[in-house]
């Protein structure tokens, strides 16, 4: 078992490591390490969260690109 301390330690570098996946442009992978995480930590959700935000705006970028070629 984890102290508190080892727990949030841990936590950090998880979720650094789900960040460094974004900014690789994995995101599938990171959404992947956020949600399979048994963590409910706030790094975790707030991962979570931007995964959310970028497929909202890449899939509105691919839509309005489509809507002009039209």
């Amino acid at each position: 078992m984890l102290t508190p301390t080892e727990e949030t330690i841990a936590d950090i570098k998880s979720a650094t490591a789900g960040f460094d996946l974004i900014f690789s442009n994995e995101l599938g992978k990171a959404e992947s390490l956020f949600r399979d995480n048994d963590s409910d930590s706030a790094l975790h959700l707030l991962g979570s969260g931007a995964c959310a935000f970028l497929q909202a705006a890449l899939s509105l970028e691919v839509r309005i690109r489509l809507c002009n070629h039209c």
